[in-house]
Protein backbone atom coordinates (compact mmCIF):
# COMPACT_ATOMS: atom_id res chain seq x y z
CA UNK A 1 0.00 0.00 0.00
CA UNK A 2 2.96 2.33 -0.63
CA UNK A 3 0.81 4.47 -2.93
CA UNK A 4 -1.44 5.25 0.03
CA UNK A 5 1.21 7.02 2.10
CA UNK A 6 -0.55 10.37 1.65
CA UNK A 7 -3.61 9.24 3.57
CA UNK A 8 -4.10 6.92 6.52
CA UNK A 9 -5.93 3.72 5.70
CA UNK A 10 -8.81 4.26 8.17
CA UNK A 11 -9.35 7.75 6.73
CA UNK A 12 -9.10 6.40 3.20
CA UNK A 13 -11.81 3.79 3.67
CA UNK A 14 -14.04 6.33 5.41
CA UNK A 15 -14.20 8.13 2.06
CA UNK A 16 -16.25 5.20 0.72
CA UNK A 17 -19.03 6.20 3.13
CA UNK A 18 -18.95 9.65 1.56
CA UNK A 19 -19.19 8.06 -1.88
CA UNK A 20 -22.25 6.03 -0.90
CA UNK A 21 -24.06 9.14 0.31
CA UNK A 22 -22.85 11.57 -2.35
CA UNK A 23 -25.80 13.91 -2.99
CA UNK A 24 -25.07 14.57 -6.65
CA UNK A 25 -22.69 13.86 -9.50
CA UNK A 26 -20.44 16.85 -8.82
CA UNK A 27 -19.83 15.68 -5.26
CA UNK A 28 -19.39 12.12 -6.47
CA UNK A 29 -16.72 13.16 -8.98
CA UNK A 30 -14.73 14.98 -6.29
CA UNK A 31 -14.93 11.99 -3.94
CA UNK A 32 -13.77 9.52 -6.60
CA UNK A 33 -10.82 11.76 -7.42
CA UNK A 34 -9.87 11.64 -3.74
CA UNK A 35 -10.03 7.85 -3.85
CA UNK A 36 -7.94 7.25 -6.96
CA UNK A 37 -5.14 9.77 -6.42
CA UNK A 38 -3.55 7.99 -3.42
CA UNK A 39 -3.55 4.80 -5.51
CA UNK A 40 -1.53 6.34 -8.31
CA UNK A 41 -4.37 7.29 -10.63
CA UNK A 42 -4.17 10.78 -12.10
CA UNK A 43 -7.64 10.83 -13.64
CA UNK A 44 -10.63 8.57 -14.13
CA UNK A 45 -13.71 7.96 -16.21
CA UNK A 46 -16.65 5.79 -15.21
CA UNK A 47 -19.05 4.78 -17.98
CA UNK A 48 -22.36 2.98 -17.67
CA UNK A 49 -22.59 0.29 -20.31
CA UNK A 50 -25.79 0.17 -22.38
CA UNK A 51 -27.33 -3.11 -23.40
CA UNK A 52 -25.16 -5.08 -25.78
CA UNK A 53 -26.24 -4.47 -29.35
CA UNK A 54 -27.91 -1.12 -28.63
CA UNK A 55 -27.22 1.81 -30.90
CA UNK A 56 -24.70 4.16 -29.30
CA UNK A 57 -25.14 7.57 -30.91
CA UNK A 58 -23.62 9.41 -27.96
CA UNK A 59 -22.74 9.05 -24.32
CA UNK A 60 -25.36 10.84 -22.25
CA UNK A 61 -24.21 13.04 -19.37
CA UNK A 62 -25.86 10.82 -16.77
CA UNK A 63 -24.00 7.77 -18.11
CA UNK A 64 -20.48 9.11 -17.65
CA UNK A 65 -18.55 10.54 -14.73
CA UNK A 66 -15.02 11.81 -15.27
CA UNK A 67 -12.47 14.28 -13.98
CA UNK A 68 -10.51 14.19 -17.24
CA UNK A 69 -10.11 17.34 -19.32
CA UNK A 70 -13.26 18.10 -21.38
CA UNK A 71 -11.42 17.28 -24.59
CA UNK A 72 -11.25 13.60 -23.67
CA UNK A 73 -15.01 13.14 -23.39
CA UNK A 74 -15.74 15.32 -26.42
CA UNK A 75 -13.35 13.29 -28.56
CA UNK A 76 -14.67 10.01 -27.17
CA UNK A 77 -18.17 11.01 -28.20
CA UNK A 78 -17.05 12.17 -31.63
CA UNK A 79 -15.37 8.81 -32.21
CA UNK A 80 -18.51 6.98 -31.02
CA UNK A 81 -16.40 5.42 -28.31
CA UNK A 82 -18.89 2.74 -27.34
CA UNK A 83 -18.65 1.28 -30.83
CA UNK A 84 -14.86 1.33 -31.06
CA UNK A 85 -13.75 1.01 -27.45
CA UNK A 86 -12.07 -2.36 -26.75
CA UNK A 87 -12.35 -1.58 -23.04
CA UNK A 88 -16.14 -1.66 -23.28
CA UNK A 89 -16.05 -4.94 -25.20
CA UNK A 90 -13.75 -6.41 -22.57
CA UNK A 91 -15.85 -5.15 -19.65
CA UNK A 92 -18.98 -6.71 -21.10
CA UNK A 93 -17.49 -10.19 -21.17
CA UNK A 94 -15.17 -10.11 -18.15
CA UNK A 95 -15.15 -9.05 -14.51
CA UNK A 96 -11.44 -8.90 -13.67
CA UNK A 97 -9.43 -5.68 -14.13
CA UNK A 98 -6.88 -5.52 -16.91
CA UNK A 99 -4.64 -2.94 -18.54
CA UNK A 100 -5.29 -1.22 -21.85
CA UNK A 101 -1.86 -2.36 -23.01
CA UNK A 102 -2.94 -5.98 -22.73
CA UNK A 103 -5.61 -5.46 -25.41
CA UNK A 104 -4.07 -4.99 -28.84
CA UNK A 105 -6.01 -2.62 -31.16
CA UNK A 106 -7.74 -4.60 -33.90
CA UNK A 107 -9.17 -1.79 -36.02
CA UNK A 108 -8.25 1.71 -37.14
CA UNK A 109 -11.00 3.02 -34.87
CA UNK A 110 -9.51 1.29 -31.84
CA UNK A 111 -6.06 2.59 -32.69
CA UNK A 112 -7.41 6.13 -33.05
CA UNK A 113 -9.12 5.82 -29.68
CA UNK A 114 -5.88 4.72 -28.01
CA UNK A 115 -4.08 7.69 -29.56
CA UNK A 116 -6.84 9.97 -28.29
CA UNK A 117 -6.54 8.44 -24.80
CA UNK A 118 -2.79 8.99 -24.73
CA UNK A 119 -3.20 12.63 -25.76
CA UNK A 120 -5.58 13.24 -22.85
CA UNK A 121 -3.81 11.61 -19.93
CA UNK A 122 -4.84 7.99 -20.40
CA UNK A 123 -1.60 6.80 -21.98
CA UNK A 124 -1.51 4.25 -19.18
CA UNK A 125 -4.98 2.93 -18.40
CA UNK A 126 -6.50 0.36 -16.08
CA UNK A 127 -9.83 -1.13 -17.17
CA UNK A 128 -12.05 -2.13 -14.24
CA UNK A 129 -15.41 -3.79 -15.07
CA UNK A 130 -18.39 -3.75 -12.71
CA UNK A 131 -21.62 -5.72 -13.07
CA UNK A 132 -24.99 -5.66 -11.31
CA UNK A 133 -27.02 -8.63 -12.61
CA UNK A 134 -30.18 -7.71 -10.70
CA UNK A 135 -30.54 -4.55 -12.79
CA UNK A 136 -28.90 -5.95 -15.92
CA UNK A 137 -26.55 -3.01 -15.52
CA UNK A 138 -22.84 -2.73 -16.11
CA UNK A 139 -20.13 -0.14 -15.87
CA UNK A 140 -16.43 0.26 -16.46
CA UNK A 141 -13.96 2.39 -14.55
CA UNK A 142 -10.97 3.72 -16.46
CA UNK A 143 -8.06 4.90 -14.33
CA UNK A 144 -5.46 6.87 -16.25
CA UNK A 145 -1.93 8.11 -15.87
CA UNK A 146 0.27 10.19 -18.12
CA UNK A 147 3.34 8.20 -17.09
CA UNK A 148 4.80 5.65 -19.52
CA UNK A 149 2.43 2.69 -19.80
CA UNK A 150 5.15 0.11 -19.25
CA UNK A 151 5.70 1.55 -15.77
CA UNK A 152 2.33 2.96 -14.77
CA UNK A 153 0.04 0.14 -15.90
CA UNK A 154 1.67 -2.55 -13.72
CA UNK A 155 1.57 -0.12 -10.78
CA UNK A 156 -2.13 0.56 -11.31
CA UNK A 157 -2.86 -3.13 -11.80
CA UNK A 158 -1.19 -3.89 -8.47
CA UNK A 159 -3.94 -1.82 -6.79
CA UNK A 160 -6.71 -3.51 -8.81
CA UNK A 161 -8.62 -4.77 -5.75
CA UNK A 162 -9.16 -1.24 -4.49
CA UNK A 163 -9.99 0.09 -7.94
CA UNK A 164 -12.48 -2.76 -8.28
CA UNK A 165 -14.09 -1.69 -5.01
CA UNK A 166 -14.37 1.86 -6.31
CA UNK A 167 -15.93 0.65 -9.59
CA UNK A 168 -18.53 -1.44 -7.77
CA UNK A 169 -19.41 1.40 -5.41
CA UNK A 170 -19.85 3.70 -8.40
CA UNK A 171 -22.16 1.22 -10.10
CA UNK A 172 -24.18 0.86 -6.90
CA UNK A 173 -24.51 4.65 -6.66
CA UNK A 174 -25.84 4.88 -10.20
CA UNK A 175 -28.17 1.93 -9.61
CA UNK A 176 -29.70 3.74 -6.63
CA UNK A 177 -30.29 6.79 -8.81
CA UNK A 178 -31.98 4.66 -11.46
CA UNK A 179 -34.23 3.08 -8.82
CA UNK A 180 -35.14 6.44 -7.32
CA UNK A 181 -35.93 7.92 -10.72
CA UNK A 182 -38.06 4.91 -11.63
CA UNK A 183 -39.92 4.95 -8.32
CA UNK A 184 -40.54 8.68 -8.66
CA UNK A 185 -41.85 8.44 -12.22
CA UNK A 186 -44.05 5.41 -11.51
CA UNK A 187 -45.30 6.70 -8.15
CA UNK A 188 -45.95 3.21 -6.79
CA UNK A 189 -47.92 3.10 -3.56
CA UNK A 190 -46.85 0.88 -0.69
CA UNK A 191 -49.77 -1.44 -1.41
CA UNK A 192 -48.91 -1.69 -5.11
CA UNK A 193 -45.33 -2.56 -4.28
CA UNK A 194 -46.55 -5.14 -1.77
CA UNK A 195 -48.78 -6.77 -4.39
CA UNK A 196 -45.90 -6.98 -6.84
CA UNK A 197 -43.72 -8.61 -4.19
CA UNK A 198 -46.44 -11.16 -3.46
CA UNK A 199 -46.78 -11.91 -7.17
CA UNK A 200 -43.04 -12.40 -7.46
CA UNK A 201 -43.29 -14.89 -4.58
CA UNK A 202 -45.88 -16.93 -6.49
CA UNK A 203 -49.11 -15.64 -4.99
CA UNK A 204 -52.27 -15.80 -7.11
CA UNK A 205 -54.99 -13.16 -7.19
CA UNK A 206 -57.03 -15.25 -4.74
CA UNK A 207 -54.03 -15.58 -2.42
CA UNK A 208 -53.42 -11.84 -2.54
CA UNK A 209 -57.10 -11.06 -1.90
CA UNK A 210 -56.98 -13.22 1.21
CA UNK A 211 -53.68 -11.70 2.34
CA UNK A 212 -55.00 -8.15 1.98
CA UNK A 213 -58.56 -8.91 3.12
CA UNK A 214 -60.07 -7.56 -0.09
CA UNK A 215 -62.22 -8.99 -2.86
CA UNK A 216 -60.60 -10.70 -5.84
CA UNK A 217 -62.00 -8.09 -8.30
CA UNK A 218 -60.24 -5.44 -6.22
CA UNK A 219 -56.94 -7.25 -6.77
CA UNK A 220 -57.57 -7.32 -10.51
CA UNK A 221 -58.23 -3.59 -10.32
CA UNK A 222 -54.75 -3.18 -8.87
CA UNK A 223 -53.36 -5.32 -11.69
CA UNK A 224 -54.97 -3.01 -14.24
CA UNK A 225 -53.54 0.14 -12.67
CA UNK A 226 -50.09 -1.41 -12.35
CA UNK A 227 -50.08 -2.52 -15.98
CA UNK A 228 -51.00 1.01 -17.02
CA UNK A 229 -48.15 2.49 -14.98
CA UNK A 230 -45.64 0.14 -16.58
CA UNK A 231 -47.22 0.39 -20.06
CA UNK A 232 -47.64 -3.37 -20.46
CA UNK A 233 -50.64 -5.62 -20.95
CA UNK A 234 -49.98 -8.41 -18.45
CA UNK A 235 -49.21 -8.35 -14.76
CA UNK A 236 -46.37 -10.85 -15.18
CA UNK A 237 -44.54 -8.32 -17.37
CA UNK A 238 -45.12 -5.64 -14.75
CA UNK A 239 -43.56 -7.86 -12.08
CA UNK A 240 -40.60 -8.58 -14.33
CA UNK A 241 -39.97 -4.91 -15.09
CA UNK A 242 -40.35 -3.86 -11.47
CA UNK A 243 -37.88 -6.53 -10.40
CA UNK A 244 -35.41 -5.54 -13.12
CA UNK A 245 -35.56 -1.93 -11.89
CA UNK A 246 -34.89 -3.09 -8.35
CA UNK A 247 -38.23 -1.70 -7.13
CA UNK A 248 -39.10 -4.90 -5.27
CA UNK A 249 -35.94 -5.06 -3.22
CA UNK A 250 -36.49 -4.63 0.49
Amino acid sequence: MGAMREIGQPDYFAVFDELEHAPDRAALRTIVTRLIRPLGGERFAFLLMPADGAAHQRLDDDAVLTDAAPGWLAGYRERRGFDADPGIAYARRASTPTTAGSIAPQTDGQLALRTHDAAHGFGAKLIVPAHLPTLNLGGVLYVGSGAPAREAEPALHAKRMLFRLIANELLDWHARQIRRDAARSLALTERETGILRLLRSGYTAHNIAKELSVAVPTVYGYYKRLNEKFSVNHISLTVKRAATLGLLDQ
